[in-house]
């Protein structure tokens, strides 16, 4: 699909809660941090970087809630927010996501808008490596 045909997917934010929201959406950004260790050595010119695995993908969002009722949009929204689970996106053009949200940033400066500003980061399901002994090591 061209990006235009992506345009018309609606970027759809299911929060942990379950319930879900489509606000009006701009201005896609995204970071790929990797996992990095810098080490300086004493009396040698530069930086040794042992670069791992990437990181998960932080996605910079503005999320727009308008018409009569935003306000009350923006305060089921900020509701939802609350539940620690994490959302699944689904973004025009980053596809499925699963994240979880750092922060909200609430600007109701428009008065028929209510702005949000976040990042969020994907995340996988486990919250600590699997690891298994080799009999061989031990």
């Amino acid at each position: 699909m061209s990006w235009k045909e992506d345009l018309n997917t609606k970027l759809t934010i299911i929060t942990g809660d379950g319930l879900e929201y489509t606000p009006f959406w701009k201005n896609a950004k995204i970071v790929v941090p990797y996992n990095v260790t810098e080490f300086n050595f004493p009396e040698t010119k530069g930086t040794y970087v042992d670069r791992r695995e990437p990181l998960g993908n932080k996605y910079t969002l503005e999320l727009y809630f308008q018409g009569e009722y935003h306000l009350n949009e923006t305060k089921e929204f900020l509701k939802s927010s609350e539940d620690k689970r994490p959302w699944q996106i689904i973004h025009p053009y980053y596809g499925l996501l699963n994240v979880q949200p750092s922060s909200l940033a609430i600007d109701n400066s428009g008065y028929n808008v209510s702005k949000i500003t976040t990042t969020v980061t994907e995340t996988i399901e486990k919250s600590n490596p699997v690891t298994s002994i080799i009999p061989i090591d031990k």
